[in-house]
């Protein structure tokens, strides 16, 4: 719509931004995450740092990640 109203321009400006929402909004979540299964795991007397769980957390993460969008498997 930016880039119908207002030029080629403003449409990658606001891309730029979409994206960088969705970058800063899925750092944070996954830090919760993280956070919240270290706490889970010591818990239950497993020793896990927030830094280890962080990696675990990136690792499971990571496969669905690179799938593309439901929309473009039909």
């Amino acid at each position: 719509m930016a880039q119908k109203a207002l030029g080629v321009w403003m449409g990658h400006f606001t891309s730029f931004c979409t994206y960088l929402t969705v970058f800063g909004g899925g750092a944070v979540f996954s830090l919760l995450a993280a956070k919240t299964l270290s706490e889970v795991l010591n818990g239950f007397g497993i020793g896990a740092t927030m830094c280890s769980t962080l990696i675990a957390v990136g690792v499971i993460l990571w496969p669905f990640v690179m799938l593309k969008s439901p929309m473009h498997f039909w």
